[in-house]
């Protein structure tokens, strides 16, 4: 059995992103012995591009400040 690791960031509700959700399908989870979940809910996708933009946009002045987030 391979088991994975993913990162993900928690942060506090920014610009009214939690206003707003989408609903996406759940992989099975069989395999590891868990029920499937019914629905999984995300932040919508016009915001998850906006913080990525402004992630990457973000100044890069090293050594004090390496925008590592691209």
């Amino acid at each position: 059995m391979t088991w994975r690791r993913i990162r993900f960031e928690v942060s506090p509700d920014e610009a009214g992103v939690s206003d707003e959700h989408e609903t996406i399908e759940p992989p099975p989870l069989a395999g590891f012995g868990l029920p499937d979940p019914d629905a999984l809910v995300g932040i919508a996708m016009r915001f998850q591009i906006a913080l990525k933009l402004h992630a990457v946009s973000d100044p890069h002045e090293p050594p004090d400040s390496i925008n590592d987030r691209a």
